[in-house]
């Protein structure tokens, strides 16, 4: 097999009017024929990320933008997508750490896909989460989570809630009596 690899990547731009932050070890495909991939690149056998990390900003966008961009895109197989040791970070601080990932037969064209991320089967692991409630007053967090669409198993390690605010401060912070609870 033949194939291409990248290393030290750097993106830094606009996917659907959000603003992307990608920085990654290394990023590498293998297609069994290079000039034919070139020549018509609808397919390739892998695809792997390495160490990427990743900072997304959510921008709000019309609907009929995402139909016009549908319309150009060109039909892309892909036998299996693999993302190692990943780590994503949104603008408001929630973040995912460790994430493994893998997609087989993923599918990206103008037909949507009714399967998950567009694929006959994805794992997930992902090492270390955090996520602030939309009140500010939790934070969720995990050590593990896994997933298995094909098995359609999960198992989440480590779930917690913890309060952003003391005992004394959520009261008035909420405005009126109520309980506070930290969750591990």
């Amino acid at each position: 097999s033949k194939g291409v690899s990248l290393n030290q990547v750097v993106f830094q731009g606009t996917l659907n009017q959000n603003i992307v932050d990608l920085n990654a070890s290394s990023i590498s495909m293998e297609h069994g024929d290079l000039m034919g991939f070139l020549n018509s690149p609808n397919q390739l056998n892998t695809l792997v990320v390495q160490d990427p990390d990743l900072e997304l900003k959510f921008r709000e966008r019309p609907p009929e933008k995402d139909q016009q961009e549908k319309q150009n895109v060109r039909s892309f197989v892909i036998k299996e997508v693999r993302v190692n040791n990943g780590n994503l970070q949104l603008e408001n601080s929630d973040y995912a750490k460790g994430i493994d990932l893998v997609l087989t037969d993923f599918r990206l064209g103008k037909e949507n896909s009714e399967k998950l991320l567009n694929s006959e089967n994805v794992i997930l692991k992902v090492r270390n989460t955090g996520y602030k409630l939309p009140d500010q007053y939790f934070e969720v967090s995990t050590g593990e989570i896994n997933f298995n669409s094909s098995t359609r198993s999960g198992s989440v390690l480590n779930l917690r809630f913890i309060p952003q605010l003391s005992r004394d401060e959520y009261g008035p912070a909420i405005g009126k009596q109520t309980d506070w609870m930290q969750i591990i």
